[in-house]
């Protein structure tokens, strides 16, 4: 069913199907199924996605005897192995797969300033001169932890960084247990995860603590409740949109509860209160039963319990 055929056929049972009232059931059926949709971890409801986290978003350099190498240099996307210069001048931070170590390139210099000591693809922070460059410079390291989840995701259930899933915590608890993680320049293997909510965009966000000391990239597997969405993966918000009302429901086998839903708020619509509870009971009912039948068709441990032990005795039982 869809929204609006769900709409349509409380209107009926109640006897009005005009507009007005049909709008507002649309918009009932809309809140009632993401009630529904909420109420448990439908596995329709729930995805795994891999993302790539990139902690670095920036190198500062200062102290270089080039003084067009000094500034910021921020990277030109996320993953890849390049930090442009923020003053616009073409200088850039690129790492040499071939050679094995990062390259200060300084435009006006018109070629490599400076080269890492290092041939690992991690350091940064020590640099030594280059073709009679001036004294090298030092680096700073602007950090980056936040992971940007998908445009349906609802929220974030389970991280997991490598083989380790990650410890889900509040800001407070972070502090309270060890409050250097906040600090931007603490670096490690992450341990724990903090669901920031939603940026100004609307998309789900995670902090990753501590932040991870690369330049390149690390796959996280996140297990994810999606957003309320229609068959077609069509949000339904509120007020719905005219493609979540004509589209099918992703969740088929609840369209009974919603209707029942949707029905009682057209008799309380009616000041028929008294109808209403009972449909809403019932309606709760039936959706509770739902709910522990989906979690008993999942994975997991299974414990068995008696409620009667009948005409034996525990000691002949034993």
């Amino acid at each position: 069913m869809t929204l609006t055929e769900i709409a349509q056929y409380a209107g009926e049972k109640i006897g009005k199907t005009d507009a007005d009232t049909i709008t507002f059931l649309q918009k009932s059926a809309a809140l009632n199924y993401r009630r529904v949709w909420n109420f448990a971890p439908w596995r329709e409801t729930i995805t795994n996605s891999t993302y790539d986290a990139s902690y670095v978003s920036q190198i500062i350099i200062s102290g270089a005897g080039t003084i067009t190498s000094n500034g910021t240099y921020s990277r030109t996307s996320s993953g890849t192995t390049q930090f442009n210069s923020t003053s616009g001048n073409g200088n850039f931070i690129g790492y040499e797969s071939t050679v094995g170590n990062w390259h200060i390139v300084d435009i006006a210099f018109g070629d490599d300033t400076y080269i890492n000591s290092s041939t690992a693809s991690t350091s940064f922070d020590t640099w030594i001169q280059y073709t009679g460059a001036l004294p090298p410079p030092t680096s700073k390291l602007s950090l980056s932890r936040t992971v940007t989840l998908g445009t349906n995701v609802e929220a974030p259930l389970s991280v997991a960084f490598g083989d380790n899933e990650l410890n889900p915590m509040d800001l407070a608890t972070i502090i309270s247990q060890d409050a250097d993680l906040l600090d931007i320049d603490r670096f490690g293997t992450p341990q724990a995860y903090y669901f920031k909510g939603r940026n100004s965009s609307g998309i789900a966000e995670i902090d990753i603590y501590p932040g991870l000391q690369s330049l390149g990239t690390t796959t996280l597997k996140v297990i994810e409740k999606l957003q309320c969405l229609t068959r077609s993966s069509y949000v339904v918000d509120f007020p719905p949109s005219a493609n979540a009302i004509g589209d099918e429901l992703r969740l088929p086998h609840v369209s009974h509860v919603v209707l029942a839903l949707t029905h009682a708020d057209a008799l309380e619509r009616e000041r028929q209160y008294g109808k209403a509870q009972l449909v809403v009971q019932a309606a709760n009912t039936d959706l509770s039963s739902m709910a522990n039948y989906e979690l008993s068709q999942v994975g997991g441990m299974k414990q068995i319990t008696p409620s009667s032990l009948g005409e034996l005795g525990l000691e002949e039982i034993i």
